[in-house]
């Protein structure tokens, strides 16, 4: 899987438009003139100009914008238009503020070629790495590692003594292109009750998100959804980074319930003991471990100011808690990495996609009239001169696909080889 919207903000600007000298052109803002590649599309195909563009792009429903009320209340990213003007707010929540306002913190001037633009540059970085990633799969090289997973079988018959404590799991993972996601959380506690769980990151302070626990199956099990507001709810491991999950024992109506079992993995597999063959499924790719730290560590808002050299590691108990749990290859910030070589295929896409658009244009004028056929023999043509746009795309892919191919040994090993890709654009 991949973080989509991190994909799309980190490669902006990778690829670019060049500023036009036609002064009835819409001016572009910064981040779409800007090229770190050294692409333009304008560059790729003398029908790419702005003039073409905008000539076909009227049609296009993303070209409706509400005019702005300071009454109204605007999410980031939405366009607005006032006395044949455009702006795009910056923030959620956004009311009463004016868009007129220089180097404003609520809003930006923009222009409807801008958005558009934006748009379909967003939907060629999502095509690129779809593609690359079907592709993968269809090879055997790209596959969820779990699907669902419970931590451990069985339930605690013995009860715990309240210390004042945080207690929980310390969560690492092995390789930093696997993620977890936390499905549900399962608690055994002796009284009916709505226990807070939360969940931090050795980064910061504050807890990154919080469940809580509507508890009534006494002295059982209960499993509760993992939902949290943050940008990105699942665990996403870096080197001596660490999650931690569990809740305070002063928030505790009577006690937890304790399942003994060794965490430190000592079980017997061999004799088919069923948690060590569950421990085989999932400690490939993380360490779980649960730990407690003492009352005198806490502090009254519940943050995390403890550091790991505080936290007592207790092997032998789960706290009244378990986990069920995906394992899932993350090739984002593996992608990010290595950004500059996703340039061409984003370009070689975003340059099929910009002449469909021209083919397929609904716009009734000479200019957009005289592009869209221009465009159709382009993208039908098994002659051209330079080469179907379609085909350049498809050997631009494969070399980024054989370019990616075992760069993680768990999530792009080397399975793939002489897979033909073929692709296309969106």
């Amino acid at each position: 899987m991949i973080r989509i919207k991190d994909i799309q903000s980190e490669m902006v600007g990778l690829v670019g438009f060049r500023p036009s000298f036609d002064d009835n052109d819409a001016a572009l803002t910064a981040d779409l003139l800007t090229s770190t590649s050294g692409l333009y599309i304008d560059g790729m195909h003398p029908l790419l100009t702005l003039r073409n563009i905008e000539a076909v792009m009227e049609a296009n429903p993303f070209t409706k914008t509400p005019e702005y009320s300071d009454a109204a209340t605007y999410k980031k990213g939405q366009v607005v238009a006032k006395v044949y003007k455009y702006y795009k707010s910056l923030q959620d929540a956004n009311i009463g503020k004016s868009v007129e306002e220089e180097d404003s913190e609520w809003w930006e001037p923009t222009s409807l070629l801008a958005e558009f633009l934006r748009r379909k540059y967003a939907d060629s970085v999502s095509s690129v790495f779809n593609t690359l990633l079907t592709n993968k799969k269809n090879a055997g090289a790209y596959k969820s590692l779990l699907t669902e997973k419970q931590l451990f079988y069985g339930e605690g018959a013995t009860t715990i003594a309240k210390q004042g404590r945080f207690v929980g799991f310390q969560i690492k993972g092995t390789y930093e292109d696997v993620l977890m996601i936390l499905q549900k959380v399962g608690v055994q506690l002796s009284a009916s009750q709505s226990l807070t769980l939360y969940l931090y990151h050795s980064s910061q302070n504050a807890a990154l998100g919080t469940v809580t626990a509507a508890y009534s199956n006494t002295k059982r099990f209960q499993y509760f959804d993992f939902k949290i507001e943050a940008k990105n709810p699942n665990l996403v491991f870096s080197p001596d980074a660490y999650y931690t999950i569990g809740y305070y024992e002063s928030d505790l109506v009577g006690t937890a319930y304790s399942a003994i079992w060794d965490f430190l993995g000592s079980d017997c597999a061999g004799c088919g003991h069923p948690n060590a063959t569950n421990r085989s499924f999932w400690s490939p790719y993380i360490s779980v471990r649960p730990i407690a730290v003492t009352v005198g560590l806490l502090e009254e808002d519940k943050t995390q100011t403890w550091m790991e050299a505080d936290m007592e590691f207790c092997n032998y108990t789960n706290w009244g808690l378990n986990l069920i749990f995906g394992i899932h290859c993350d090739v984002t910030d593996l992608a990010i990495r290595q950004k500059g070589n996703f340039a061409s295929a984003i370009a070689e896409t975003l340059k099929v996609n910009l002449l469909q658009e021209i083919m397929f244009t609904l716009r009734n004028n000479t200019t957009a009239g005289d592009a869209s056929n221009l465009a159709f023999t382009e993208l039908s043509s098994e002659s051209n001169k330079y080469g179907n746009p379609h085909k350049q795309l498809e050997k631009v892919v494969d070399a980024l696909s054989f370019d990616f191919s075992g760069l993680s040994g768990v999530c792009l090993p080397c399975n793939d080889a002489g897979y033909a890709v073929r692709t296309g654009a969106i």
